[in-house]
């Protein structure tokens, strides 16, 4: 069940629609009242995923700096849907886009081409005793 706080404000789409006019006045303070009027939601929602508590902090913070990194407030538009649902899909590609980034470091990820491609080049173990074996199998059978 749902608490009060985990219910996310009436959107105020006057307020959205500011935040999405970068570099006009009202943008940094309709960002900053729509990052406080959703955090808590977000947050739920991130913790409701399995995230530890520092750990669901820290996803709910980098995804609203993402957000207004990519200006993505922009995006909202009130034809296309409710506010929430604009928020909670964004949040949901922001976790796995997360997800993915943490297991392709943890698989030695972020190589860059020249590293890859030399590591591809290097003859394997395998290789390197197959050769040996098959000299012998040969040197066997004459």
């Amino acid at each position: 069940m749902q608490s009060i706080r985990d219910r996310f404000a009436t959107t105020q789409w006057t307020l959205v629609l500011a935040a999405g006019k970068r570099g006009s006045p009202e943008a940094e303070e309709a960002l900053a009242r729509l990052c406080s009027l959703y955090w808590y939601a977000i947050f739920a929602f991130v913790r409701r995923h399995g995230h530890s508590l520092e750990g669901a902090q820290d996803l709910t913070q980098s995804f609203f700096a993402r957000l207004i990194e990519e200006e993505d407030f922009a995006a909202a538009d009130r034809d296309r849907g409710r506010f929430r649902t604009f928020l909670l899909t964004a949040c949901q590609h922001f976790l796995l886009n997360e997800h993915d980034r943490r297991h392709a470091i943890k698989r030695g990820g972020h190589s860059d081409a020249h590293t890859a491609s030399r590591l591809f080049a290097r003859p394997s173990w395998r290789d390197a005793i197959r050769g040996p074996l098959t000299e012998r199998q040969r040197a066997r059978s004459l």
